[in-house]
């Protein structure tokens, strides 16, 4: 059994829910696959879709360094539903402020952010995107894009009646895609745009995907002649999604502070 007085904290961004540590103390490799796993467990531990760890910053610019570890226990290079949670997690630390703009690490490089506003457990945060790669045409429905982390764009009729579990997975294997997969976004174009998301590392649906609403905001922008700002909804909740340049989106959405844990057994 594991048995550490250890401070963990829960927040959700647009239902897409992560457990939260600072780990400036310590190192990464305190945590190994296997507690990521157990703690991020639904059922036997405390319950995530990953577990972000507030780290040293890599360079003198950066406020922090953010290490993103999925639901399986595998490192993933970017979140952007997380990436807004650490930075409001920040704040609660008092490492920054609201309405100041800063820079924090993530294994795509560095990003910019900014604490819009904050209303106790809840905060308005919009992040920087790194688009890492050009726009690939797959056929007149399905795109493909880098934001961090690689996604899959694919256009459907109604996307409120697809079986994304099964349909996506078996893109987010397709060899097409190579070992590592892709995340696998289903996209419904009309007055509101609504997106649902079957993530790699977790395997299966989220309520939300910051990074995947990001591929699909900038593919719309490029095919489809939508302006930015685009707003997406999931299931989770609405993100707006605007552009600084043609390397970097703007996302904008909620981050919320469910509960924390001070002590935990596994």
């Amino acid at each position: 059994m594991f048995n550490h007085n250890f401070s963990f904290y829960k927040f959700h961004g647009a239902g897409n829910d992560f457990i939260l540590s600072d780990i400036r103390n310590l190192t990464d490799s305190f945590f190994d696959t296997a507690l990521i796993k157990k703690l991020c467990d639904r059922h036997l531990g405390i319950g995530a879709d990953g577990i972000i760890f507030l780290a040293n910053p890599n360079n003198d610019s950066s406020i922090f360094s953010m290490i993103y570890y999925n639901y399986d226990g595998s490192r993933a290079t970017m979140c952007g539903n997380g990436a807004r949670c650490i930075c409001a997690f920040a704040n609660f630390l008092n490492l920054i402020d609201v309405d100041k703009y800063f820079n924090f690490d993530a294994d795509d490089g560095v990003h910019n952010a900014m604490i819009l506003d904050r209303l106790e457990n809840k905060w308005d945060v919009e992040i920087s995107i790194n688009v890492l790669s050009q726009i690939t045409k797959i056929d007149e429905r399905s795109f493909f894009v880098d934001t961090g982390v690689p996604h899959l764009i694919k256009f459907v009729d109604n996307v409120d009646s697809l079986d994304v579990y099964n349909e996506g997975k078996i893109l987010r294997f397709s060899p097409d895609f190579g070992d590592a997969g892709v995340n696998v976004n289903f996209v419904e174009l009309g007055e509101k745009i609504k997106i649902r998301t079957y993530e790699r590392g977790v395997e299966g649906e989220t309520l939300a995907c910051g990074t995947g609403i990001c591929a699909a905001a900038i593919v719309i922008n490029n095919f489809f002649n939508k302006a930015f700002p685009i707003n997406i909804s999931a299931l989770g909740g609405d993100l707006q999604v605007n552009q600084l340049n043609d390397n970097v989106l703007l996302l904008r959405g909620p981050a919320t502070l469910v509960f924390e844990i001070e002590k935990f057994y596994l």
